[in-house]
């Protein structure tokens, strides 16, 4: 895994995100999370986002929350299948892995 780490595969980086904060290694967390952000990982955004939100590796940041937020649902929507239903507005399918809010 370090290889495709070290050649900045985003969904690997994203992937090593995810073990570091699940250990609870929130700096090296966020780091790899910015990595693969920035090479376009969507999920990586999303985690991204609640760490800012939790201040988890970061100091709580609203703002770059919402960026983030919206950098993900922006890789999202076109990935999401949208289901009319009468009156009742959409319903939307789709995965996206999330982080634990902290308590």
């Amino acid at each position: 895994m370090m290889k495709r780490v070290e050649a900045n595969d985003p969904v690997t980086l994203h992937q090593e995100g995810r073990e570091q904060y699940e250990k609870g290694n929130y700096n090296s967390a966020f780091e790899y999370f910015t990595r693969a952000a920035e090479l376009g990982e969507m999920e990586a955004h999303y985690n991204l986002s609640c760490m800012y939100r939790d201040g988890l590796g970061v100091e709580k940041d609203k703002g770059k929350e919402i960026y983030h937020l919206e950098e993900a649902a922006l890789e999202v929507i076109p990935m999401l299948d949208i289901i009319l239903v009468g009156t009742s507005g959409a319903i939307m399918t789709g995965t996206i892995m999330t982080l634990p809010r902290e308590q």
